[in-house]
């Protein structure tokens, strides 16, 4: 799944997004750890960017242990990873 390192990463990524006409939630390639209580990226790149919702990135939450982008919002929203939402591929080019 995606990985956003910066804002312009995160543009690009909303601009696909928009002429794709996806217009819900879409999961990010972001966990939580419960243990930890710290953000990483599923593919082990680090976390260099950030763009929460009133930086709700932070006390761990029942059950949202995933990260979401907020298309209307243009912002990242903790998820339950068990509910369903449309996610992103990326290949390295």
């Amino acid at each position: 799944m995606v990985t956003i390192r910066s804002e312009r990463e995160e543009w690009h990524l909303l601009k696909h997004l928009n002429e794709s006409n996806i217009q819900e939630k879409v999961w990010l390639g972001m966990r939580s750890s419960r243990v930890f209580g710290f953000w990483f990226w599923m593919n082990d790149d680090p976390v260099t960017y950030q763009n929460w919702v009133n930086d709700s990135s932070g006390a761990i939450q029942d059950n949202l242990d995933c990260a979401t982008l907020d298309l209307n919002q243009t912002k990242w929203v903790r998820k339950d990873c068990a509910e369903e939402a449309p996610f992103v591929c990326y290949t390295d080019n």
